[in-house]
């Protein structure tokens, strides 16, 4: 499962949040704009894009130049660890 920059940040604004005692905790869920739901339709449809992002990263692994920031893989590995911990 891939999780977003907005699903980690989300989890850890969720947990900075402390509810009362004497309430539930809360789902944080926000709906989706009609804009962005028009954008993810249209590159659903547009397999070229994602065809030509998986070859060029398919390139660079078989050429062995394909280099991810420790970071970038740390952010999200605790981003994971946080969104299953809500679950």
């Amino acid at each position: 499962m891939k999780i977003s920059n907005e699903q980690a940040e989300s989890s850890l604004r969720y947990l900075r949040e402390t509810p009362p005692p004497d309430q539930p905790l809360r789902p944080v869920a926000q709906p989706v704009p009609e804009e962005v739901m028009v954008v993810l339709e249209h590159f659903s449809d547009n397999d070229d894009v994602r065809n030509a992002l998986v070859a060029e990263v398919a390139r660079e692994v078989e050429s062995s130049s394909y280099e991810v920031p420790t970071d970038w893989v740390a952010e999200k590995l605790v981003g994971r660890l946080v969104s299953d911990r809500l679950r």
